[in-house]
């Protein structure tokens, strides 16, 4: 068959067209680092990408959650450890007027200690991390505990629930089929039973404080010392409840370090099915482009010459 210059000239427009492409996408794989960014470029490992990339979406919202439920066990157990400060000075105190009750003065100076650490222990009750209140269960936009107090003296004279969702439990997935409670209920803490009860550490400061402001001393110690019972209860809840919040919080803290271990691991299996080995792309550019070179002035030459043979 007659090869004629028409048909030279096609070919080498094929031939430019295709050393451009490959020239082409030896540039994008230099800039961009990957060799491929399109299902086109390598079905397979374009589906190997995509399943990784999405696995890693998903491992960031767990990594997340799992900030977000340390960030809130923790100052749960910051707060559980002011209130096992406030209770154990409030013993203390007890103890101490207990032993030599016949001093008013100082039984009054006392009783006001205990009033100011009662309205601590409120104010601890009704804590708050970003604008949520950490033990009124689901419900996290209202104090979950209210004060009833003297019209006169202004003095809490009980502190009722004020949450008809103080059991809820908050829930974080933390990784797959895996959820965990961050939240500490104050029905498992403050008030176990209703208000007034053996259970409620609110009531157990109330008493203090008012037996310390009973004239008859004998009536006052029975009341003190059976007040000084239900804080050492109350300190028992408190140390549980720290040990509950500590164990809860090492497990998503090893649950977090699992997660950054296998997030270390995909990103590196991610690299490996899009990015492409930079020596290579680098030696391959560099033949790609004399290669291009070499057929354009081949290409050149034949049209040139092609232009002569037609003027003769």
């Amino acid at each position: 068959m007659r090869i004629t210059n028409q048909i030279r000239r096609n070919q080498m427009l094929v031939d430019l067209e295709r050393l451009q492409t490959d020239l082409y996408k030896a540039q994008t794989v230099l800039s961009s680092g990957r060799e491929v960014e399109r299902s086109s470029d390598d079905p397979i490992r374009a589906q190997r990408a995509m399943v990784l990339r999405s696995s890693l979406a998903q491992r960031g919202q767990y990594l997340e959650n799992l900030r977000t439920g340390m960030s809130r066990l923790s100052f749960a157990e910051s707060i559980l450890m002011s209130i096992d400060d406030l209770l154990a000075e409030a013993r203390a105190d007890a103890i101490k007027v207990s032993n030599d009750p016949s001093i008013p003065a100082e039984k009054e100076a006392v009783a006001q200690s205990i009033n100011g650490l009662l309205e601590e222990l409120l104010s601890n009750a009704n804590s708050r991390q970003d604008g949520a209140y950490l033990f009124g269960g689901f419900n996290t936009q209202e104090p979950p505990y209210v004060a009833i107090r003297d019209e006169e003296t202004g003095d809490i004279t009980q502190i009722v629930g004020n949450s008809t969702h103080m059991g809820g439990k908050i829930m974080i997935t933390a990784a797959d089929d895996l959820s965990v409670q961050i939240n500490m209920n104050g029905n498992e803490m403050f008030q176990t039973g209703l208000p007034g009860d053996e259970g409620d550490m609110f009531q157990a400061l109330i008493d203090m404080r008012d037996a310390l402001r009973i004239e008859n001393n004998e009536e006052a110690i029975a009341l003190l010392e059976n007040s000084i019972g239900l804080i050492d209860n109350s300190l028992s809840k408190i140390h549980t409840g720290m040990t509950d919040l500590g164990g809860r919080y090492n497990r998503l803290l090893s649950i977090e370090q699992s997660h950054l271990d296998m997030e270390i691991r995909e990103e590196e299996d991610l690299g490996e099915a899009e990015d492409g080995e930079l020596a290579e792309w680098i030696t391959r550019f560099q033949l790609q482009t004399v290669a291009l070179q070499q057929a354009m002035a081949v290409g050149t030459q034949v049209l040139n010459s092609s232009i002569i043979n037609f003027m003769r």
